[in-house]
């Protein structure tokens, strides 16, 4: 059985299933965040630059809005033909996999 939640609208969940693999971090005062890719696709995930803009982001919003974020976890995934280039659910973003960035890019690497 699963705890209880907030009640939301059904457009704002997302269901996700396949042979992924996750990196987890978990920071105190923050939810757990995982990011999720298939197997074969997880060492082109940049964890720490995710994780990073991701928990910057969340301090940035719980202070300007003066709101702890309301959920439990904050996960993200890559997956395979998705229409449209990401979409933001509660406690899961959805990311089209064709954004991870394969192989050495040194532009990129200047740019972040």
């Amino acid at each position: 059985m699963f705890p209880a939640s907030f009640s939301i609208s059904t457009y704002l969940y997302a269901i996700a299933a396949g042979n992924y693999g996750f990196y987890e971090r978990k920071t105190e005062g923050l939810p757990n965040m995982r990011i999720y890719a298939r197997q074969s696709l997880m060492s082109d995930v940049n964890k720490e630059l995710m994780f990073d803009v991701t928990e910057s982001g969340i301090f940035f919003y719980e202070d300007f809005f003066q709101t702890k974020y309301p959920f439990r976890k904050y996960d993200q995934i890559f997956v395979p033909e998705h229409a449209a280039g990401a979409m933001e659910n509660v406690g899961l973003v959805t990311y089209n996999e064709s954004y991870l960035f394969r192989g050495e890019n040194p532009t990129l690497a200047k740019k972040l």
